[in-house]
């Protein structure tokens, strides 16, 4: 399997013919198909140029430049062998705050990935103690369903891309 989005297309293929299996006698007709494509040969085969430098390349020295001070980190457990649980905070909003978070969102024109995006940078600022020090923010986006027309769960492995974003404090909106 390549990636979930091609693990679940093929669980769906399965369990889809052992019911017609089951239910017609007749799994239905099997045709053959390629392994899903790299990510390269597809975006390629679409049209997208490759650039020379994913842009990441140019954040890596800010993430080692500056001395940051340590966060709080979870408690040594007495078995330091055995699997351990990750400390997380989960926040969960009233109606009235998932609809504040979006107006405030709508008004700046920002998605709420945005808007969340600086909160937890901000926080990590504030943690840290560190608002002059920009932070290297990467996450992955699915490529799959912002190509034209839409890339199938099989036809490619793992399609994702980053966008690289430089982020400095003092940036958002604050009201």
């Amino acid at each position: 399997m390549a990636d979930g989005h091609h693990g679940a297309a093929l669980v769906d293929e399965l369990f889809s013919r052992y019911t017609d299996a089951v239910t017609t006698g007749d799994p239905g007709p099997i045709i053959p198909q390629s392994a899903p494509l790299p990510m390269e040969i597809l975006l390629e085969q679409r049209g997208v140029k490759k650039q020379g430098l994913s842009g990441a390349e140019r954040f890596m020295p800010v993430m080692f430049a500056y001395e940051l001070p340590d966060t709080t980190k979870a408690a040594v457990v007495a078995d330091p062998g055995s699997p351990q649980a990750v400390p997380v905070t989960r926040l969960l909003l009233s109606k009235l705050e998932t609809s504040d978070l979006v107006a405030f969102g709508r008004e700046h024109r920002l998605s709420i990935n945005a808007v969340v995006a600086a909160a937890i940078l901000l926080t990590e600022w504030q943690l840290r103690n560190t608002p002059h020090v920009p932070i290297p923010y990467v996450y992955p986006v699915d490529l799959r369903y912002l190509l034209a027309p839409p890339v199938a769960p099989t036809e490619s492995t793992n399609l994702l891309g980053r966008p690289p974003t430089l982020q400095r404090s003092g940036r958002i909106p604050t009201s």
